[in-house]
């Protein structure tokens, strides 16, 4: 074999690798856009830390979830979508908890009509009693939407350890922080500012 044989060859070879890597990538790439895995370039532009994976981390989608409200409505999480939403988890017996109320309540009621929720998940599986919950709720004079996990589960899903812990959620439901310990006012209202 010559040299300009050999390469022919070797281009040959390459194409042919090539054409096989493009066969093969292109069905993997178009399942991936079709499932939302891939960020369209729009998003990235806007948001360049956006991953498009479901997870707990800053710039992936916060995986949704249905919990019974205290009134005893169905709420998920995707029913915010298009609103910035602070996901707080809570429990009444717990201090730091108590503390934050009245700063989340404040903040609720200047921010609800600015594209604003709160989304506050009770540990109920941790509390003495339902009723209990309900009565902190009436006393404290909480508005916003309080959903009950009753089994822990959201809990478990959201990694939840330390108490109060708040997700900051983007329009597209895209955890762009994670706040551990009582927020104040100013806290939330940086958060919320540096996204919308």
């Amino acid at each position: 074999m010559d040299e300009k044989e050999g390469r022919r060859n070797v281009a040959n070879n390459i194409a042919l690798v090539a054409i096989i890597l493009s066969l093969s990538i292109t069905p993997m790439l178009i399942n991936q856009q079709e499932t939302g895995r891939i960020v369209s370039p729009k998003t990235v532009m806007s948001n360049s830390f956006v991953s498009g994976k479901i997870g707990t981390n800053k710039g992936e989608v916060a995986p949704d979830f249905e919990l019974r409200s205290i009134s005893g409505n169905k709420v998920k999480l995707s029913d915010f979508r298009g609103k910035t939403v602070i996901l707080n988890f809570w429990a009444t017996w717990c201090p730091p908890c108590r503390a934050e109320i009245p700063e989340i309540q404040k903040f609720y009621e200047d921010k609800k009509n600015n594209n604003v929720e709160i989304l506050a998940v009770n540990l109920t599986n941790s509390e003495s009693s339902l009723n209990a919950v309900k009565e902190f709720v009436k006393d404290k004079g909480m508005t916003f939407t309080i959903v009950l996990d009753k089994k822990g589960e959201t809990s478990n899903l959201y990694s939840i350890i330390t108490i109060p812990t708040s997700y900051i959620i983007d329009k597209n439901g895209n955890i762009r922080d994670k706040y551990v310990g009582p927020m104040s006012y100013e806290t939330m209202d940086r958060f919320i500012t540096s996204i919308q």
